[in-house]
């Protein structure tokens, strides 16, 4: 196969770099909420394969829609292959907010489908605003358990989570946050594991002081201390005292207190959000990552931390009032350097405009920042829930999804959440066809970009000259019969030569730092018989 290296830094011509090079949103998939006051977006979460396609699948809460009743809530199960709806959940009676929360569950039933949680904190089903928690199946959506609070008020799955293997019986379990739970201290809150197996409580943690608040966050840690039983974590903010909010990681075996964390000073509000990571740090423990949006114009904060105990690194919200940690999650690897990643959100953030919000991806190995992105409105609220989303393209890559509870694409506060891509590659568009379609390529598989990769042109001309060009943005045009996909008027290229199978390899060093966070688009070219041939559009997002 003829192969080709090439250092993109020296292909550009002075008007090239003096372009300025900006990080596009790299939208794979968009939801919109309906109606005013739905507040879709207010939880989202990967969902796993739920329908069995090979790709990773995404659930959205929406807890203001309206059916059957006000505010009844819904959460609506998306493919990751192409956006299409799978099912939709929908809360029994007015003020339940079903969709306030939602996690993906893990495999419960064993049936070979990831299975959804979903919270509706506010729902009576057996008490005032008990809550409820009801687990779904990835296959069909019937009920598989349904969880009740214990106490009138409680709000009982205000916070949902898939806590692993708890027990070890191979199925997956899971866990509830119930803030406002008073079992012995007024408001302060509980966490309840429950077997995925047969529904019964496994472990019930409370917090220790009145109005703390414990369960406001809840989700699995993995196997922190290497008992071969998945451990849990639970955030108390402690709001209403304006503390400095705690953390706490507990065993699944016995649940006992593996380890503790707390905020830096009054006001923290460390533990709004937590999320299990990962082995960020290689050090084969799992990590954990905890939020501090902090009380009033406070910029916030999110730590992450060794599944050892000890902090790893602390991402800042850059401005007062950026309520940066309001929503963290773990990423998975987005960056391909085999170590996970995270990301949280930032619902005050003003660099895109006056609350617009937005939210970011750090490298979990370094701490390095991967990508950043904003939101599109005043008040959207960005990044107010964030999570991974797996890799929902197929690219090889994986990918988040954020949500934005205030977005206005269908009135005020009807919401939005998106996914989308920190690295990667996608193809669009479609050369030109006939006996000579010449196709191109980032193979899943191929080496990260933080490294050279590999592009591919195939049905080229055997032992012919071809062309691979490159651009900052996309187009849709036709030149000479031949569609065109990149912008001609601002590109650079390179001549590539096909071997006897009218194939190529192209060598790609993308590490220069004038195309970290950019988007790249690309197109291949070849002229045979006098017609120009074109492939397809490959738009590649590179990691900062």
């Amino acid at each position: 196969m003829a192969r080709t290296t090439i250092l993109l830094a020296s292909l550009l011509t002075l008007p090239l770099l003096a372009a300025p090079l900006r990080a596009q949103l790299p939208l794979l998939h968009g939801k919109d909420g309906a109606a005013p006051g739905d507040r879709l977006g207010s939880a989202v979460s990967d969902a796993g394969d739920v329908n069995g396609d090979g790709f990773a699948d995404f659930i959205i809460g929406s807890p203001g829609e309206d059916a059957p009743g006000l505010d009844s809530g819904a959460a609506h199960v998306y493919s990751g292959k192409d956006g299409a709806l799978i099912f939709t959940i929908a809360g029994e009676a007015a003020g339940d907010q079903l969709g306030y929360s939602v996690a993906s569950a893990g495999d419960v039933d064993r049936d070979g489908r990831a299975d959804v949680i979903v919270g509706a904190p506010f729902s009576d089903h057996r008490r005032t605003d008990g809550g409820l928690a009801l687990v779904y199946s990835g296959a069909g959506g019937s009920v598989i358990h349904g969880f009740d609070g214990d106490s009138s008020g409680s709000l009982f799955g205000w916070a949902v989570g898939g806590a692993g293997d708890v027990d070890a019986d191979g199925h997956d379990d899971l866990i509830v946050g119930a803030p406002f739970d008073t079992i012995r201290i007024t408001f302060s809150g509980s966490a309840r594991v429950f077997s995925g197996r047969d529904g019964r409580v496994i472990h019930t943690f409370e917090g220790t002081q009145v109005e703390d608040f414990f369960g406001v966050s809840v989700d699995g840690a993995g196997d922190v201390d290497g008992d071969a039983f998945d451990d849990v974590i639970v955030g108390c903010n402690q709001l209403a005292r304006g503390g400095a909010g705690y953390v706490r990681v507990f065993s699944g075996q016995n649940g006992s207190i593996l380890l503790s964390a707390s905020g830096d000073s009054g006001g923290d509000l460390f533990g709004s959000s937590v999320s299990g990571a990962g082995d960020g740090d290689g050090d084969r423990v799992p990590d954990f990552m905890v939020g501090a949006p902090g009380v009033g114009f406070r910029p916030g904060f999110a730590r992450l931390f060794s599944g050892r105990g000890n902090p790893l690194f602390t991402f800042a919200g850059a401005a007062s009032g950026d309520s940066f940690g309001v929503s963290v999650g773990g990423a998975g690897d987005v960056n391909g350097d085999g170590f996970p990643d995270v990301i949280a959100g930032a619902t005050g953030s003003d660099v895109a405009g006056p609350n617009f919000g937005g939210a970011s991806v750090f490298c979990g190995l370094t701490g390095a920042l991967l990508l950043e992105f904003h939101g599109a409105g005043a008040s959207d609220h960005f990044g107010g829930s964030v999570s991974g989303a797996g890799d929902s393209n197929g690219d090889g890559f994986l990918d988040v999804i954020v949500g934005a509870y205030s977005d206005q694409p269908h009135g005020a506060d009807s919401g939005s959440a998106r996914v989308l891509a920190v690295c990667g590659t996608r193809i669009y568009g479609e050369g030109l066809g006939g006996q000579q379609t010449l196709t191109l390529e980032w193979l899943p598989g191929s080496l990260p970009f933080a490294n050279p990769g590999t592009l591919t042109i195939a049905g080229g001309t055997p032992l012919s000259p071809g062309l691979l060009a490159v651009s900052l943005a996309s187009d849709d045009r036709t030149i000479a019969g031949a569609p065109i996909l990149i912008d001609l008027g601002f590109f650079f290229y390179v001549p590539v030569q096909f071997d006897a199978a009218g194939i190529t390899s192209i060598l790609v060093d993308l590490r220069q730092p004038p195309f970290a966070g950019t988007t790249l688009f690309s197109q291949a070219f070849l002229l045979s018989a006098r017609i120009l041939h074109s492939s397809n559009g490959l738009e590649i997002l590179l990691c900062q």
